[in-house]
């Protein structure tokens, strides 16, 4: 009898010493995860210097955005695409990821779209998606070029990249006189 007691309270000890054990590894791992890495607190905060090298890439992506804008492919497809959006009469919540496209959205609210039938929907949709494709192939240099930049340095470059799309939005706005 005494040997159970023994082996019995041996066996709690050592489940709970196991379980203690399991805790506080637990607990050391979630404050490792809270740290901030010292890589991560330099680059996030540290401001993009404007040296050649930021102005040759700034501009010759520019020049080629510039181009890619001014193309009559990308301006069909972004009134085809437009249009196809504004009929469809979404939500602007609604985020399309993958598994849920635009089409299943309007078989599943046709009655509440500007789309006669889900087969009129089906047209428009693959017209748009050959404007898409002949803007990407007309426009393939300012594409190849973005993925090209982006690859070499990620943050950097992702914010040359959209500088300049607002650098754009904002001249053309100024152009026009909005």
């Amino acid at each position: 009898m005494f040997f159970m007691k023994c082996a019995k309270k041996k066996h709690l000890n050592k489940t709970y010493t196991t379980l203690n054990m399991k805790f506080t590894c637990l607990m050391l791992f979630a404050l490792f995860l809270s740290l901030p890495c010292p890589a991560q607190v330099k680059t996030e905060n540290a401001p993009i210097v404007k040296d050649t090298a930021y102005e040759a890439i700034y501009n010759k992506y520019k020049a080629m955005y510039i181009k890619q804008q001014e193309s009559e492919s990308h301006k069909k497809y972004i009134a085809l695409h437009k249009a196809f959006v504004d009929k469809m009469h979404a939500d602007e919540t609604i985020k399309f990821e993958k598994g849920y496209s635009r089409l299943q959205y309007i078989k599943a609210n046709l009655a509440n779209t500007g789309f006669k039938s889900y087969e009129e929907a089906e047209k428009e949709w693959e017209v748009c998606t050959a404007a898409n494709a002949a803007d990407i192939n007309e426009n393939r240099p300012a594409k190849n070029y973005m993925i090209k930049i982006l690859m070499a340095n990620p943050q950097k470059n992702a914010e040359i990249i959209q500088q300049v799309m607002i650098d754009v939005a904002y001249e053309k706005r100024q152009k026009d006189g909005n």
